[in-house]
């Protein structure tokens, strides 16, 4: 199916557009719909482990017991905005001539971090789900389509599609940067001698400053 205009506009293909429900309300299941959607599921749950790690910091820069029901985590996990809750824990740690300069320097990457990782976040989080049909995939190819709209798909404004496969790497990046938060919160509580009991014995601070690196070492493993 093909739509055209004049001469100002583009001449686009028109995929097959599936919203997960049809005008009835049926399920209208096709293969790789589930996938998609199972990775999805993924990607929101580690992304909620990066927004517990953030809660559980700024309770940590406040001095608290690592409580999850302490009175000033629950008052910040009040704020909906992730853009406002990064910039409160940006400068309370700014502000805060306690904290050393090894931290500071290791911090602000992590911080900018979270700002381009929120972007991805909103990509999954709105989102519809289009069928492509080609030689290879004549009963149509599941994609994500990130903010996707009708008027998008016909001027060709719409965003890159994402995959099964790219949701899922999606998903262990949002794993990789919530093991970062808490081991950044978790070098602030030990260095104020908050650390919880059960983490206590398994790195010295130095662990826990690895916040910076991508990579999530077992802390049994040593230096």
């Amino acid at each position: 199916m093909r739509c055209s205009a004049d001469s100002r506009r583009a001449t686009v293909s028109a995929s097959v557009y599936v919203s997960g429900w049809d005008l009835g309300f049926r399920m209208f299941k096709v293969s790789g719909e589930e996938e998609l959607l199972v990775n999805v599921g993924l990607c929101l749950r580690e992304w909620s482990r990066i927004e517990n790690g953030l809660a559980e910091l700024y309770a940590a820069l406040n001095g608290c017991d690592p409580m999850p029901h302490h009175p000033v985590r629950a008052g910040f996990e009040t704020v909906k905005s992730f853009e406002v809750k990064t910039a409160i824990v940006l400068a309370q740690i700014q502000s805060d001539d306690s904290l050393s300069k090894e931290f500071l320097e290791a911090y602000r990457p992590l911080h900018n971090k979270l700002g381009k990782m929120a972007r991805k976040r909103a990509e999954v989080a709105h989102f519809n789900i289009v069928y492509h049909h080609d030689a290879k995939s004549p009963a149509g190819r599941a994609m994500l389509h990130p903010f996707w709209t009708w008027s998008g798909q016909f001027y060709e404004r719409n965003r890159r599609p994402l995959s099964a496969g790219q949701l899922l790497t999606r998903a262990k990046a949002f794993g990789l940067l919530a093991d970062r938060m808490h081991r950044c919160a978790h070098y602030i509580q030990q260095t104020s001698g908050n650390l919880p009991l059960y983490l206590q014995q398994q790195a010295d601070p130095a662990h826990w400053l690895r916040f910076q690196s991508e990579s999530s070492p077992n802390p049994k493993e040593g230096e």
